[in-house]
């Protein structure tokens, strides 16, 4: 691994403007609040949190989709505005939830791996080179390339998906729930798969998880992320088996076991999930905190410097573990 940073984030913000119209303003909410991370070469960065958290916000400014209300995006040191949408394609690329869905079913498989070359303005000759090589990477037999997607099962549809993210060797790939649409043993295939392109092209994953056990098989590192905040973040070994923030304990503590005779978990989380629009005062957590104080109804909690790097709790010691 590699100590140069290739993506990073300063205090990044989104805004979002709903209910807007004749004669309404609408009303604003932050989706993305204050997210400063950074991410080293070759190193797997993975987001979790429950729906709502900001995860895919995130993830569509990272992809330049989005612009940040607020704050700075760079990549490779140089502000993700001042990329164009061609150059900016050739270093970040996304793998989608779905594959059912995010291939185009009138293509075939080389029309698919083909198209981000052809947009590039990629020789002919050279086109058809680098798809049969990228099939032969993820592990596709190259008797399906002039297949459809409905002839593909969805192990191999992914498959296509990421050796079209991958067609133009970026620095970068936005692994958004990757394998969550897939079969358990398919999962672990394209896991694994993941796992050896990053080894093979020394790539860089931000990889978007709700699936804990997932995250510590690929991460390096892990943000914990609730309500547009990063509540948590650090070394992913550490923060999966050493957790500070008290979200963060609960959403382990949720995970189920393979083990029928232990029942399901017990989650002890209070209420349900807030109105993004309308989040809580203080700490936004505290609704729902098994171990919540009456400060954390007032008082927004500073980051803290832990063992493990960073939480924001006030329950939490700085420099030790919970």
């Amino acid at each position: 691994m590699s100590d140069e940073v290739v993506l990073s984030c300063d205090n990044v913000s989104r805004t979002f403007v709903v209910g807007a119209g004749f004669m309404n303003r609408g009303r604003a909410f932050k989706a993305v609040d204050r997210v400063s991370l950074s991410i080293r070469r070759g190193e797997t960065l993975a987001i979790v949190g429950e729906s709502g958290s900001g995860k895919t916000t995130l993830a569509r400014m990272l992809l330049g989709v989005l612009p940040p209300s607020e704050g700075t995006i760079a990549i490779g040191g140089k502000p993700i505005d001042g990329y164009d949408r061609l150059s900016l394609a050739r270093v970040v690329q996304p793998i989608f939830q779905d594959p059912y869905s995010s291939l185009n079913p009138r293509k075939t498989v080389e029309q698919i791996i083909e198209a981000p070359l052809i947009v590039h303005g990629t020789a002919a000759a050279d086109r058809t080179a680098r798809v049969r090589r990228m099939m032969d990477s993820v592990g596709l037999s190259l008797r399906l390339i002039h297949s459809y997607g409905n002839q593909l099962s969805g192990g191999q549809r992914q498959r296509v998906a990421i050796a079209r993210a991958l067609v133009m060797q970026p620095a970068i790939v936005v692994c958004d729930e990757p394998t969550s649409a897939l079969d358990v043993s398919v999962q672990a295939q394209i896991l694994n798969l993941l796992v050896d392109l990053r080894q093979e092209f020394n790539l860089t994953y931000v990889f978007i998880s709700h699936d804990l056990g997932v995250v510590d098989y690929i991460a390096a590192d892990i943000a914990v992320m609730y309500l547009g905040q990063v509540i948590e973040y650090g070394k992913a070994a550490n923060v999966l088996r050493h957790p500070q923030h008290p979200y963060t304990k609960v959403l382990l503590g949720s995970v189920l076991s393979p083990d029928p005779d232990q029942g399901l978990p017990d989650v002890q989380m209070k209420g349900g999930f807030p109105d993004i629009i309308n989040p809580p005062s203080g700490c936004r957590f505290h609704p729902r905190c098994p171990s919540s104080l009456p400060l954390c109804a007032v008082e927004e909690p500073a980051a803290r410097v832990t063992a493990n790097g960073m939480a924001k709790c006030v329950l939490v010691a700085s420099g030790s573990h919970a």
